[in-house]
């Protein structure tokens, strides 16, 4: 007899190679601040994502910058890895927020405070006017005072001016100035504090004045009544562009003479011819006319003692 067997085959299915889709991680915001610490007013501020990254090394896709809260701003490039604000006039916090995408997942939130100081400006202190003869050299000594800091920088200008001049050292606080004309100069000194603050330009007046000359009339005479007597006078002025006149005056004469007659008396040398015996008294000037070797500008100074020197003399 014949026996059947059976044979059951269980039939599973084959594996597939399909790629199997894997989880993606999704990025990581980083946010970095330049400046760092406390920022003034007015200043522009670079917020920065470029330290963000993908655990998965895929390339960050984009961007999204906002703010969250206090005064608001105008957020430049904000959907590019640098954005940029400028700091508002009150002083406050500012918070913003990051989040970047590598076009699949996006990333949490990163948030980053941003602190705002109101900054003082500085104030120039320039020093004194002053006064100084043509071609003196003159040392600047400038001061600078911020409230809130203290004081990086100085500079100084000149802002008019009749005439050449020469000026050393004007990124220092101590620097020199030669006037090399006559009349009236304008310097400005500008200070900057640690914030980068200018303050306004501070004046400061320089008058290069006119040296005045001196005069030498010489040593006494004697001669003969109604006789010509010449009188010789010399003067010495530091400035050899000056133009020079000079005056030749009567100061007194003898009792009972007649006036003497005077010739050359606005010239160096005077001819004096006297009408009557005694002592003759004459004055010898030199001066800067007007509107010639005097800077038409300059406030006329009252002259140095012995600056002028009357010499009397004598006539017999």
């Amino acid at each position: 007899m014949k026996r059947l067997a059976a044979l059951a085959i269980l039939l599973t299915g084959c594996p597939s190679f399909d790629r199997v889709a894997q989880q993606n991680l999704p990025p990581v915001a980083a946010i970095s601040v330049s400046p760092v610490g406390a920022i003034p007013n007015g200043v522009q501020v670079f917020l920065s994502a470029t330290g963000s990254h993908d655990p998965e090394a895929r390339p960050i896709a984009s961007y999204k910058w906002a703010q969250v809260s206090g005064d608001t701003v105008v957020l430049q490039h904000s959907t590019e890895p640098v954005a940029s604000f400028v700091t508002p006039d009150r002083p406050q916090k500012l918070l913003f927020s990051l989040v970047v995408s590598d076009g699949v997942n996006e990333s949490a939130p990163e948030y980053v405070e941003v602190r705002v100081d109101f900054n003082l400006p500085p104030v120039a202190q320039p020093g004194d006017s002053r006064d100084v003869a043509d071609g003196t050299s003159v040392l600047l000594n400038g001061h600078g005072l911020d409230p809130d800091g203290t004081i990086r920088a100085y500079r100084w200008t000149v802002t008019a001016a009749p005439g050449p001049y020469t000026l050393s050292g004007e990124q220092t606080a101590a620097a020199v100035f030669t006037p090399r004309a006559k009349g009236l100069f304008v310097l400005g000194l500008t200070v900057t504090d640690d914030h980068g603050a200018d303050s306004a330009a501070a004046p400061l007046i320089v008058r290069s004045l006119n040296v005045a000359p001196t005069a030498v009339a010489g040593d006494p005479k004697s001669g003969r009544n109604l006789s010509v007597i010449t009188l010789h006078g010399t003067a010495s002025d530091g400035d050899p562009g000056d133009v020079l006149t000079f005056r030749w005056e009567l100061i007194s004469a003898p009792a009972g003479a007649g006036l003497p007659e005077l010739q050359g008396a606005t010239t160096d040398t005077l001819m004096v011819t006297p009408h009557g015996k005694g002592l003759y008294t004459f004055s010898f000037t030199d001066e800067q006319p007007a509107g010639g070797g005097r800077a038409p500008d300059v406030d006329p100074r009252p002259p140095a003692p012995g600056a002028h020197r009357d010499d009397d003399r004598r006539r017999q």
